[in-house]
């Protein structure tokens, strides 16, 4: 597994509603073994909820240290958390987030799902819902990792328009007319962006090509991602090797993130 980048820090538990039952610590760090990885990042999520507060808490993520402490030969775990990001309210977990070793922030349409902004209906307000998104989490404040930048979730994906779900292409035509401030505004924050293996769907990938091409000569960071909510997702990251290198960005080029001990 030599051409894989030693760190994988997007990696579910089962605590993530949305994961498997087996991602158990336990099975994590025999995958993360078998798949040489040096560190695993858990990044179970945070939800956005304006009435109930941020799920599951800062100090609950926290508390797995002592499990991680009773296994044999774990590899080096960091805890961090999948932070959902939207305007107006910027990262779930607020201030908290700094307790952890890192911290993915994520666009998942938040905004739209609790009513502060439409459902978009064109291809313009699609765009502009991804870049004001993708803005929450780079100027936010504690986010280490943009996770999956500019995803439309599927749950978000089966609300659209038929012939905007159909023809995505001119909505990302206005991301990428968008998107250079943001990436420079990442750049010099040193906000690393996610090439994520399980939302970087083939059909998405050359709209995309354009948009990470020109944060590398922005001097953006990157980093290959499993999202594995489940055991053999782990592995799926070989899938975007190919075109993590059509971008500039081979294993060895990758953010090496060390964190804390």
């Amino acid at each position: 597994m030599a051409d894989f980048p030693p760190t994988d820090l997007h990696i579910h538990t089962y605590r993530s509603y949305c994961a498997g039952s087996g991602m158990t610590l336990e099975a994590i760090a025999r995958n993360a073994a078998a798949l040489g990885l040096q560190t695993a990042g858990i990044s179970d999520h945070i939800w956005l909820d304006p009435e109930r507060g941020c799920r599951p808490t800062v100090a609950h993520i926290l508390g797995l240290r002592e499990e991680i402490a009773r296994l044999p030969s774990p590899p080096r775990f960091l805890l961090g958390a999948e932070s959902d990001c939207a305007p107006p309210w910027g990262p779930a977990g607020g201030a908290e987030l700094a307790r952890l070793d890192f911290v993915i922030g994520s666009y998942h349409f938040a905004d739209v799902r609790l009513g502060a902004m439409p459902a978009p209906a064109t291809a313009a307000e699609l765009a502009v819902l991804l870049l004001a998104g993708f803005r929450s989490v780079v100027d936010g404040g504690h986010v280490t990792v943009a996770g999956h930048p500019f995803h439309i979730p599927r749950r978000i994906y089966a609300g659209l328009p038929p012939a905007l779900a159909k023809n995505l292409a001119p909505a990302y035509a206005f991301v990428r007319a968008g998107a250079h401030p943001l990436l420079a505004l990442a750049a010099s924050l040193g906000v690393a962006l996610e090439l994520n293996a399980g939302a970087l769907f083939p059909r998405l990938r050359p709209e995309l090509l354009p948009v990470f091409r020109e944060a590398r000569e922005l001097g953006c960071r990157f980093i290959l991602s499993s999202d594995a909510h489940r055991p053999e997702e782990m592995e799926r990251r070989a899938g975007l090797l190919d075109y993590a290198a059509s971008i500039g960005r081979d294993a060895s080029s990758m953010l090496d993130f060390s964190g804390p001990s």
